[in-house]
């Protein structure tokens, strides 16, 4: 019997001891601090700017000469006509339609927001920038993300196009003037308010060509196109986890109509532009050719005939250029 009672001591000892290791235990997990967590829909303010304007007092030349010329080129195209030919980046800020063109605000479009963390997609949000803010839209955007650094991306739903199975961004040519899309990389840590800037660019440059005649002339009809067997990018691939920008190259062709001429004082010349023509980058300004497809100069047809841009300027990243082709008579 003696035996036996002390037995029992023991096992009820041993059993209060697990109890206390047990309160102690469950006591440290309680401590243990709970993952600070923000929802991106509400507690972020996602402002939306564009690329500031480049220092054109600091820009490259577009030639191996003096500050401020550009090369002309003439071409001879028959029945005494010839075509001096130059290429300029329009530098007047002044007139907003020839600026640089990054400086536009942006429009009230449709918008989507990755968020990656470690080469990983962590949820995304869609939404319209108003006043130059993302503002997710639907009846319950959502997307709660632990504290921590965070790249995001905000690019135009319907320019842009994202391949989630290759965590890539495409963009095609002809989207290039709306196609709008840039990233940051960010730590997301303040609580209960967030600011996040995103810098949008686009990948590309646009351009316009520029006839002038002395004397007035109709309507005339061109083909933009590939000199000689060139090829240029007509899309690009933007790998979200890699960073890397890979152009895709093809052939383009594209009709040019130039309208009637209207005199221009300043210049005492004829002058008839045509309408925007857009280019990723890196495309080389010689690789172009145009051909003209109708219409007349003095009097004298001009079909069939052709010039390039001789340029060794590379259409570059959100400049805007003009493409001047002063049509004279040639006395030669």
């Amino acid at each position: 019997m003696h035996s036996y009672s002390i037995g029992n001591k023991w096992i009820v000892m041993a059993a209060l001891l697990m109890a206390v290791i047990g309160t102690g235990c469950d006591k440290k997990s309680n401590d243990t601090p709970v993952e600070k967590m923000v929802d991106v829909a509400k507690n972020i303010r996602f402002e939306v700017v564009e690329a500031e304007d480049a220092d054109y007092k600091e820009r490259p030349a577009l030639h191996s000469g003096k500050a401020g010329q550009n090369p002309v080129e003439i071409f001879d195209l028959g029945n005494g006509v010839e075509a001096q030919v130059s290429v300029e980046r329009v530098l007047d800020k002044q007139k907003s339609d020839e600026r640089r063109f990054v400086t536009r605000s942006l429009s009230e479009h449709n918008y989507t927001l990755l968020a990656y963390q470690g080469g990983t997609l962590k949820g995304a949000l869609v939404g319209n920038v108003v006043n130059n803010q993302f503002v997710p839209t639907g009846p319950n955007p959502n997307l709660v993300l632990p504290h921590g650094t965070y790249l995001f991306f905000l690019y135009r739903t319907d320019k842009v196009t994202f391949d989630q199975s290759q965590h890539q961004l495409v963009l095609l040519r002809e989207n290039v003037d709306e196609g709008l899309f840039g990233w940051t990389n960010v730590p997301i840590n303040q609580d209960p308010d967030q600011y996040v800037k995103f810098t949008l660019e686009r990948r590309g440059a646009r351009m316009r060509i520029q006839l002038e005649g002395e004397e007035n002339f109709g309507n005339i009809s061109a083909t933009l196109g590939m000199r000689l067997d060139n090829l240029v990018p007509i899309s690009i691939t933007y790998g979200l986890t890699t960073g890397a920008e890979d152009p895709n190259y093809d052939e383009v062709s594209e009709n040019v109509l130039f309208p009637a001429s209207n005199f221009d004082a300043s210049l005492n010349a004829f002058l008839s532009t045509s309408t925007y023509h857009y280019f990723l980058d890196p495309t080389p300004c010689n690789s172009l050719q145009l051909t003209f497809t109708g219409g007349e100069i003095y009097n004298q047809p001009i079909a069939g005939k052709s010039l390039i841009f001789a340029s060794d300027e590379v259409f570059g990243k959100n400049f805007s250029y003009l493409v001047k082709v002063k049509l004279r008579h040639n006395i030669s």
